[in-house]
């Protein structure tokens, strides 16, 4: 699994903001967002195609509240993106 640099500022972000308010929430988070996205590793199919983009690789998990997006390539995972489900979803390319 590898994430993108873009990911990774999400990620960063998200637990900043979170933890401002909470560090122990921001805590659970992260671990939350790590241990679903390690099923990744066997599982690349995981999850659902993320409706707005229509293409069968971009899938998401849901983190509650936030949607981790992916790309499930038929041998890695490249993790794109961590979005508040709040907040429109941007267009990811196929980025490697």
């Amino acid at each position: 699994m590898r994430w993108t640099a873009g990911a990774r500022a999400d990620l960063m972000e998200m637990f900043a903001y979170v933890a401002a308010e909470n560090p122990e929430a921001a805590a659970r988070l992260r671990a939350r967002i790590r241990a679903d996205t390690a099923r990744l590793v066997d599982h690349p199919g995981l999850g659902r195609v993320v409706p707005e983009l229509g293409d069968s690789a971009l899938r998401e998990l849901i983190v509650r509240p936030y949607r981790v997006v992916c790309l499930a390539l038929a041998d890695e995972v490249h993790m794109l993106g961590v979005i508040h489900s709040r907040r429109l979803m941007p267009d990811f390319e196929h980025q490697g």
